[in-house]
């Protein structure tokens, strides 16, 4: 009887936690100095900062006292006359972005995650990662990964196929796999920035993919590989690698090396060994030194190193880990 209602006890207790804010599901209310919300149990659930409506999923910023903030602006994003915040489009975060890039000359991490948004949009209309900067360039090559994953995945006719995000502290992946899990092409960026980082790799980015080993559509991820490796290496060197590679398979050999430049000056490694192929780039943009790094990061209460150039710079800000799979 008593592991019974241990038992009821412990369901009781997850179906409270299951349910969040609705378990203690309340009302907006008014008095004289304004609208706040509050709990069925008489508790507000935010002081000084956002608050999600669990009705219909709304935000709201709370002030110190818990009441709601209207007709202002907080944190970049507009608040309207009922209180609600106004999302922001994709134009205006790129808009956001550009005023952010040019208001001062001071390199501050903010200016330089704004640098980063804009080379990022213009990689995806360009289909290009120019940068040379590690950063600004991974910024590129995740905006490129995103968009020819979301084009290969649309292509598929065989949805046991299946598309996979894992992003940590040390890496963002974008891959396909077949049901038993298995990743034929995948695409990587490596975060760490210094050799003193946990799992740090030299280069920035990193592709991998296996030939013929795609259980379905081998033509949509043969062309999944093609667009990573000329995103990566620019238009022309792009071309030149994806050919080379096509005229060594054609000509029976199993395994071979090219090294080189990409079309803006970074370096790249490509191995090929029996139908599996890994391509590896490095950016050449230079970094920061750790102390002027370190300093301009406490200023900008930023939690991510910084880098450094007089013509581009940034990085998208790490996250912590988390895993995501990209369902249909």
């Amino acid at each position: 009887m008593k592991k019974k209602c241990t038992g009821i006890t412990a369901l009781a207790a997850f179906m409270v936690l299951s349910t969040g804010i609705t378990a203690f599901a309340g009302s907006w209310k008014t008095d004289a100095q304004g609208t706040y919300y509050e709990n069925d149990n008489g508790t507000r659930p935010v002081y000084a900062g956002w608050f999600t409506d669990p009705a219909d999923g709304s935000m709201y910023y709370m002030n110190p006292d818990g009441y709601m903030m209207s007709d202002t602006t907080v944190e970049g994003y507009k608040l309207g006359s009922d209180g609600r915040r106004i999302e922001k489009t994709e134009e205006d975060i790129l808009k956001e972005a550009q005023r952010e890039a040019s208001a001062t000359t001071h390199n501050s991490p903010r200016k330089q995650n704004a640098t980063a948004m804009i080379a990022a949009n213009n990689a995806k209309a360009t289909n290009i990662a120019s940068g040379t900067l590690r950063h600004t360039y991974q910024a590129e090559m995740t905006a490129l990964m995103d968009k020819i994953l979301m084009e290969s995945k649309g292509k598929r006719t065989n949805k046991t196929v299946q598309p996979y995000k894992h992003e940590d502290n040390v890496e963002l992946l974008y891959a396909f796999k077949n049901p038993d899990n298995y990743q034929f092409i995948t695409s990587i960026i490596w975060k760490g920035r210094k050799e003193s980082d946990v799992d740090y790799k030299e280069y920035a980015y990193e592709m991998r993919y296996h030939f013929d080993a795609a259980e379905a559509d081998q033509s949509v991820y043969d062309e999944a590989y093609q667009k990573l490796v000329i995103a990566a290496l620019g238009e022309t060197e792009g071309n030149a690698v994806v050919t080379h590679v096509q005229s060594q398979r054609e000509a029976g050999h199993t395994n071979f090396d090219r090294t080189g430049s990409t079309d803006t000056g970074n370096t790249y490694k490509l191995t090929y060994n029996d139908n599996f192929l890994t391509l590896t780039v490095t950016c050449n943009g230079g970094t920061l030194n750790t102390t002027a790094e370190e300093s301009d990061t406490t200023a900008e209460n930023a939690d991510t190193t910084v880098e450094r150039d007089s013509a581009e710079a940034s990085a998208p800000i790490v996250e912590t880990s988390r895993v995501i799979t990209v369902g249909d």
